[in-house]
């Protein structure tokens, strides 16, 4: 685990606080709508792309995010950021624009709606390059199922050293990577409730239960 110097923590304590009362809902506000995701369970929605790529909160989270890598990895740093399609995809150009030239921004896309893979331009600098150690970055992560998919293409294509970076970590273990031996890093780590629909209906903590809205997955 990364040892972040008390600036970098109050930056992203900052910026995470600046996620939870945002009016332009990153975070579902709460008691208003919550989410069924992809694996069916029922939370609140992290949206970062509600960010606006010119905007000062998008230049902040790409800073933290890079000060975060830099400090994780300080003594190497991959030879790229591979972004999860769709959201992470802007962020990894982004963030390793930060890094220098030697950290290069690669991007993956979505062949359903679970899985990822690399496209042409990773596939050819991984090539070309003869990359070593790549670094998946993911704006949210919930079980690491989507990010496992873009490992192991990468593992196929002879990347020797691959790990794991969120933005947000929503829960406090990534089952997915644990089963791939991936180790993985947040810039945020705080868990978020989910709940299976069942769940969501009789817990008494459960949002369907409290009458709040459902947004069903698209």
């Amino acid at each position: 685990m990364a040892i972040l110097t008390e600036g970098l923590q109050n930056d992203i304590n900052l910026f995470r606080d600046r996620v939870l009362t945002d009016p332009t809902g990153v975070l579902d506000p709460e008691g208003v709508v919550h989410h069924e995701f992809v694996s069916g369970n029922h939370g609140r929605m992290l949206d970062f792309d509600k960010i606006s790529t010119d905007s000062d909160f998008y230049i902040d989270w790409v800073a933290i995010y890079a000060r975060t890598v830099l400090a994780t990895y300080e003594d190497e740093l991959p030879d790229a950021l591979v972004g999860i399609a769709n959201g992470a995809n802007r962020l990894s150009k982004s963030v390793a624009g930060l890094l220098g030239e030697q950290v290069l921004g690669l991007t993956t896309v979505k062949i359903d709606a679970k899985s990822v893979q690399l496209d042409d331009e990773a596939l050819a600098a991984i090539e070309k390059r003869g990359l070593k150690f790549v670094v998946t970055i993911e704006d949210v992560g919930t079980t690491g199922s989507t990010t496992s998919t873009a490992i192991e293409h990468l593992r196929e294509v002879g990347v020797e050293r691959v790990e794991s970076m969120n933005g947000w970590q929503r829960n406090a273990a990534l089952p997915r990577l644990d089963a791939l031996d991936v180790p993985y890093h947040a810039v945020i780590l705080e868990p978020l409730p989910m709940f299976t629909a069942a769940d969501c209906l009789s817990d008494k903590d459960g949002y369907c239960r409290w009458g709040i809205p459902l947004v069903p997955h698209a």
